[in-house]
């Protein structure tokens, strides 16, 4: 297959189609990693780390957007850390998520937070895989879906969820929370 030096320059090669795999070659920092609208992407992190010291990582627009992240080689990772205000690892607008496999990782240093934020009509599929926060909140869902069906999600903080005006399902995994408060799942009008 073609290598590219960046995500961008993968999008934008005429070569490369929707349901396509890009495979992590080599460790990278990058500022922001933006899927293309209207595109499935496999996303493999072949054992490699993203890094970023921005406010997010992966940002995602678009009802036609999918991004799937898997690792097929051993300890692929993806780590925030920022001193940002509302810092995330994924940011997710009315698009779809899935986590098969891979260790995600946010150590923020600024306010308020959150690995996952997902807003209007957006999907989360979580089914495996291990996310980590350090003083942050697990998921923040607006107006979407969260379906948990395995993996392990660990957190400093006490708020795992906040849901408002959406549906989350919990059939698998584990959730841990390392606070001394008890973790909780906070909803407004959701399911």
């Amino acid at each position: 297959g073609s290598k590219y030096t960046s995500f961008d320059e993968a999008y934008n090669d005429e070569g490369f189609q929707s349901g396509d795999t890009l495979q992590v070659i080599d460790n990278a920092t990058y500022e922001s990693v933006i899927p293309a609208n209207t595109s499935t992407v496999i996303l493999d992190l072949n054992g490699k780390t993203l890094s970023s010291n921005s406010d997010e990582i992966i940002s995602m627009y678009g009802s036609d957007t999918e991004l799937t992240i898997v690792d097929s080689g051993e300890d692929g990772k993806i780590v925030v850390t920022s001193d940002e205000t509302f810092p995330s690892l994924f940011y997710i607008n009315s698009s779809t998520l899935n986590i098969v496999d891979g260790t995600f990782i946010l150590n923020p240093g600024g306010s308020m937070p959150t690995i996952i934020d997902a807003y209007s009509d957006a999907e989360i599929n979580i089914y495996g895989g291990e996310l980590f926060g350090t003083d942050c909140d697990g998921f923040y869902c607006y107006e979407s879906t969260l379906n948990i069906y395995g993996g392990s999600i660990n957190l400093t903080s006490s708020r795992v969820i906040y849901a408002n005006e959406s549906e989350v399902n919990i059939s698998g995994g584990r959730i841990t929370s390392g606070n001394s408060y008890q973790a909780t799942i906070s909803s407004s009008e959701s399911n």
